[in-house]
């Protein structure tokens, strides 16, 4: 198929994907959750009143969540009207960028075959589809989350490291959006995340699987890198994988990372 057909042919089901999944009859029924209504009715009454700052409710501070999330429906309010559509727009919109955001972790950490898989099987999860439906927050937040561990995650794993400084600021927004459950939620992650260092055995499980990958590539390799390849499996050198102080695997998981040997 020629580039440009195909290009054609993922965007029309990219259109088709987000407009059934997130925006298709999103204002038809009324607002049957509490929280909806509850969240509705509160911007409603910030706009009513002009107060972009104080969430209220029947007329009363209503301080259950940040306030990030009414600020978002109050743009869509201005716009749309205090409608069901205007309000269930925003957790739509925010599934729109939590698949951008995937799509583009996907690219940039693995390859970009892997593009469009990982958004799609996000997308048609009941999960997305449920959350997107309801005016309430979580879907947002889960894009400003979501998002702070991708923007930390490349930024560590390829040296970009403006991408930090943007995840900082995606993590405060989740704080503004949800609460302190923000800080603990992506605390939890990266220290289930967080490099272990090799044992013996696995060391030395690692050093029977470079041995095996080295007979399938050694004559693709140039000689360069096939010289540091047989320095990582030789038993005796202080650059193998026996003896680096910076071979770590990640827990749960048998992927290995290291610096790179010069």
């Amino acid at each position: 198929m020629p580039a440009r057909a195909h290009a054609l042919a993922w965007a029309g089901l990219w259109v088709t994907v987000c407009w059934t999944v997130m925006w298709w009859g999103l204002g038809f029924p009324s607002f049957w959750d509490p929280d909806e209504a509850h969240y509705a009715q509160t911007t409603k009454e910030m706009l009513e009143s002009g107060n972009w700052l104080v969430p209220t409710y029947d007329g009363k501070p209503f301080f259950d969540k940040p306030i990030l999330f009414h600020l978002f429906q109050l743009i869509a309010f201005a716009a749309l009207g205090p409608t069901e559509f205007a309000a269930r727009s925003v957790p739509a919109a925010s599934a729109m960028a939590v698949l951008a955001v995937v799509a583009w972790f996907a690219r940039t950490v693995w390859d970009r075959p892997l593009t469009h898989t990982a958004a799609l099987m996000l997308a048609v999860l009941p999960a997305t589809f449920a959350l997107t439906a309801y005016a309430i927050l979580d879907m947002t937040f889960t894009l400003f989350l979501f998002g702070s561990a991708a923007c930390l995650a490349v930024a560590a794993l390829r040296g970009r490291g403006a991408l930090e400084y943007f995840g900082y600021v995606l993590l405060a927004a989740a704080v503004l959006t949800k609460g302190p459950v923000a800080i603990i939620l992506a605390g939890l992650s990266f220290l289930l995340a967080r490099p272990a260092p090799l044992d013996e055995p696995n060391r030395r499980h690692l050093l029977h699987n470079l041995r095996m990958g080295r007979e399938i590539v050694a004559e693709r390799l140039p000689a360069d890198d096939l010289a540091r390849l047989d320095r990582l499996i030789d038993d005796d050198d202080p650059e193998s994988v026996l003896h680096r102080a910076d071979v770590f695997m990640l827990r749960a998981s048998t992927v290995y990372i290291g610096s790179r040997t010069r």
